[in-house]
């Protein structure tokens, strides 16, 4: 019995030829197979995370009192790179910090 990820078809030569589907890079941690699908989905959206915990995409996470992490935003779409990005805080007053933030880090209204 196939599988419904199978799709198989018989030639002329009478061999049967049968190939799986192919699944899409997922952007997330946590993928979740749902019944009578092929491939996981991203339940949750997309994420990534730093030690053991789950950083949703668009969402900035103190690790400790220097550090913050979030997900990568580049070129329009989320990094497929599932370890988030760390940073050191730096200074108060420091344009550095708030320069390279909005580079990797877009405003949660100009996500797609």
């Amino acid at each position: 019995m196939l599988s419904p990820c199978e799709r198989c078809r018989c030639e002329a030569n009478r061999e049967v030829y049968c190939t799986v589907a192919d699944c899409p890079a997922l952007h997330c941690v946590n993928p979740t197979f749902e019944p009578h699908h092929c491939c996981p989905i991203c339940k949750n959206g997309p994420n990534c995370f730093v030690g053991s915990t789950i950083i949703p995409a668009g969402v900035r996470v103190e690790v400790d009192a220097e550090t913050v992490c979030f997900c990568s935003y580049r070129d329009g779409t989320w990094d497929t790179q599932h370890h988030a990005t760390c940073q050191k805080r730096e200074q108060a007053g420091s344009g550095r910090q708030e320069e390279m933030e909005s580079q990797l880090f877009p405003k949660v209204d100009e996500i797609p």
